[in-house]
């Protein structure tokens, strides 16, 4: 009998070491997504949010780091937008000047002959 309990023992013992253990992974998407976190916000760099995503992709903190990495590149999208915009009229500022200042130099040289 008490073979038979060691043996039963043995066996339970060597089937839950063959389990994956989830605790790692989940402090492992915890690593990654803390140091995605401080990747973005030094660097802005996206690229440590973007491997959790695809490591961990049914984690809760996959989840974090897909909502984070929406918000950042719709911002990034907006900044450039307003970026654009800024440059048209830079365009269109430096095209005027570019007309006053033909028109000078015609009436200069009219003038100068």
């Amino acid at each position: 009998m008490r073979l038979a309990t060691v043996l039963l023992l043995l066996t339970l013992l060597s089937s839950c070491a063959t389990i994956p253990r989830q605790p790692e992974t989940s402090q492992d998407a915890d690593k990654l997504l803390q140091e995605g976190i401080v990747a973005l916000g030094e660097k802005h760099s996206t690229h440590l949010l973007k491997q959790l995503v695809k490591q961990y992709p049914d984690t809760p903190q996959a989840k974090a780091a897909a909502q984070i990495l929406k918000v950042c590149l719709k911002k990034k999208a907006d900044t450039n937008k307003g970026e654009i915009e800024k440059l048209k009229q830079e365009n269109l500022q430096l095209k005027e000047d570019l007309d006053k200042l033909r028109q000078l130099l015609i009436s200069s040289e009219k003038r100068a002959s």
